[in-house]
């Protein structure tokens, strides 16, 4: 389930095609070598259920991601932003 700064519900992901997807895109990623050091700038919330990534995990339009933590954790990037956006229903920025 993907979901905006809002907590409102921007798509759901529950068929095998698009699960089959997002499964590959999210395989792909890779770690930024960089660590979170505010989650104000993630506008989008992945919650994965099922899979070794369960969790909320935080997204910004760029690609870059990060599984929603007390502690400081390492991020990561998709490798085909414009392609996870899509899927997800990321449609426009989310700026504030």
């Amino acid at each position: 389930m993907v979901r905006d700064r809002d907590f409102e519900i921007v798509r759901t992901l529950d068929d095998p095609v698009s699960l089959a997807r997002f499964t590959a895109l999210w395989a792909a990623r890779e770690k930024s070598g960089s660590f979170v050091e505010s989650y104000a700038g993630f506008p989008f919330k992945i919650d994965i259920a099922a899979s070794r990534d369960s969790g909320r995990w935080l997204y910004r339009p760029d690609g870059t991601t990060a599984i929603l933590s007390i502690k400081s954790t390492e991020m990561y990037v998709v490798d085909d932003p414009a392609a996870m956006n899509a899927l997800l229903g990321i449609r426009e920025p989310q700026s504030r």
